[in-house]
C-alpha cells in the first residue's frame, strides 16, 4: 500500500461516526440490569457499526502485503483487549497525537474473526475505553451470538432442531409397528425442524439397510404418505449421515429395537 493509499484510508476511517451506538451504550450504562429492549437496541447498533481502530501499519516482506499491529489496553488482571472508538472526536479526548496515528474501520464481525484465531492473545475488545468503556469479552460475545442466531432463525436463514415435549401416539405407534415389521431399524428419533415460520417433522432413522434411499421410499409409501400433515411435512434422515448424528446428539430416541 502506497503512502497516498494509506492517507486516503486514514481520512475515510476518521470520518466514521456511530451516533446510534453511542446513544445505545449510554442507555446500557444507566442501569446495572438493562431492559431486554435496551440490550437489543445496543446489540443491533453494534452489529451495524464500523468502528475506528488504532493500528500501526508497515509493508510486509511478502509483496503487496501489509503488516498490521493493533493497539490494546490491559486491565488490572493482565488481560488484553483490542481498542475501538465510535468516532474520531472520542479518540481525541484521550490522545493528543491523533494526527500521527493510523486507523482501520472494523465491524463486530471483524473482531469476532480475529478473536476466534487460536493465536490471538486478546480477551475481547473495548469500545471507547476511556469514556463509555463498553467491554466485550467471551460472555458478551456468547450472548450476542445467541441473539444473532435467534434473528437468523426468525428471518428463515437458519434451521433449528427442536425436541417435541409430548410425542403424539398417533404418529409414534404406527412407526414403531412399521420398524418392528422390518426388523432392521435399530433406533429412531422424532423432532421438529423449524426454519423461520416453516416447520417440518424430522425423523432420523438408524437402520441396517445399506440403501437408505430404498428405505426412505418404502417408509414413505407404506406409512408416511398416510400420516403426512401438509402443515408439518415429514423429513426423513439417516442417522449415519453427519447431519443425522448432529441432529440427534444428546437426544433420546422414541424407538429402540429390543
Amino acid at each position: 500500500m502506497t503512502d497516498e493509499q494509506k492517507k486516503i484510508l486514514k481520512q475515510k476511517t476518521m470520518e466514521l461516526k456511530n451516533p446510534d451506538l453511542v446513544a445505545a451504550m449510554r442507555e446500557m450504562k444507566k442501569s446495572p440490569k438493562p431492559e431486554p429492549q435496551v440490550q437489543a437496541d445496543y446489540i443491533n447498533a453494534l452489529l451495524r457499526a464500523r468502528l475506528i481502530v488504532p493500528v500501526s501499519m508497515s509493508d510486509a516482506e511478502e509483496e503487496n502485503k501489509l503488516q498490521v499491529k493493533f493497539s490494546h489496553i490491559t486491565n488490572n488482571k493482565g488481560q488484553k483487549y483490542f481498542m475501538a472508538f465510535t468516532d474520531i472526536e472520542t479518540l481525541k479526548k484521550t490522545r493528543s497525537d491523533v494526527d500521527k496515528m493510523q486507523f482501520l474501520g472494523l465491524t463486530y464481525n471483524d473482531f469476532a474473526k480475529m478473536l476466534s484465531d487460536p493465536k490471538c492473545q486478546m480477551e475481547g475488545f473495548a469500545i471507547n475505553p476511556f469514556t463509555e468503556n463498553m467491554v466485550l469479552g467471551p460472555k458478551q460475545a456468547q450472548a450476542i451470538h445467541a441473539i444473532i442466531t435467534a434473528q437468523r432463525v426468525r428471518n428463515g436463514e437458519l434451521a433449528v432442531i427442536e425436541e417435541i415435549a409430548e410425542l403424539p401416539e398417533e404418529l409414534t405407534r404406527p412407526m414403531e409397528s412399521y420398524f418392528e415389521s422390518r426388523g432392521d431399524v435399530k433406533k429412531a428419533y422424532l423432532m421438529q425442524l423449524r426454519k423461520g415460520e416453516h416447520i417440518n417433522l424430522l425423523i432420523v432413522v438408524d437402520t441396517e439397510e445399506q440403501d437408505f434411499e430404498a428405505f426412505r421410499n418404502d417408509f414413505n409409501e407404506k406409512l408416511l404418505n398416510e400420516l403426512n400433515d401438509e402443515n408439518k411435512p415429514f423429513v426423513v434422515m439417516s442417522f449415519n449421515e453427519e447431519a443425522g448424528k448432529q441432529a440427534t446428539h444428546e437426544k433420546v430416541p422414541f424407538y429402540v429395537k429390543i
